[in-house]
């Protein structure tokens, strides 16, 4: 009887239903298009958020760019988005400060749609050795482009905020003065990485 359970074809077949079992399942690898729009930093005091960055900051929101914009797929860690009602509405209300709900009126009907349990996603950005940092973003599915579009940059980790950013030097208080646009950041990455 034990032979049974001990043969080879049976160790075999079992070590592939497992390896199945383990395997992460192949997520279809969507384009990834940033909007023009999250391309440039606000600060709403309202809700506590900036995306200027500093001197100090610039330097490490070039990297986390530069690695975004040459490994997509594989820098983005998708969370899930289990946040309270409160924090949802804070980046609901912080995305409407930047886009117009008209113009922008294909954004607000996914964010709003309770077709699917999540309408946008959020995602922390990771380094060159798989680290994880407070670089965020998020993001959504564009449906008429078949493409996940960048809706909000996050480089301060300001719009859900950790236990970090209620100290200094990461507080919303500390950041409010900076003043470098995250879209000369992301320009100088877009040449770095033409001439690479």
């Amino acid at each position: 009887m034990a032979d049974k359970y001990l043969s080879k074809a049976n160790h075999a077949k079992a070590s592939r239903l497992n390896k199945q079992h383990l395997s992460p399942k192949k997520v279809s690898k969507k384009k990834f298009e940033y909007n023009s729009k999250s391309l440039i930093s606000i600060d709403i005091s309202e809700y506590e958020f900036t995306n200027f960055l500093s001197e100090e900051t610039k330097h490490g929101a070039s990297n986390r760019f530069y690695y975004l914009l040459n490994n997509e797929h594989e820098c983005l860690l998708t969370e899930d988005f289990n946040e309270s009602e409160n924090i949802i509405k804070s980046i609901k209300g912080i995305i409407s400060d930047i886009y117009d709900t008209e113009s922008d009126s294909k954004l607000f009907a996914a964010l709003d749609s309770t077709e699917s349990e999540q309408p946008f996603f959020k995602a922390r950005v990771k380094d060159n050795v798989g680290n994880s940092t407070s670089f965020r973003v998020f993001y959504y599915l564009n449906k008429d482009k078949n493409a996940y579009e960048i809706i909000l940059i996050d480089p301060l980790h300001l719009a859900i905020k950790s236990r970090v950013q209620y100290k200094k030097p990461n507080r919303y208080e500390d950041m409010k003065t900076n003043s470098i646009c995250i879209s000369s950041i992301y320009r100088e990455v877009k040449v770095r990485k033409t001439f690479i």
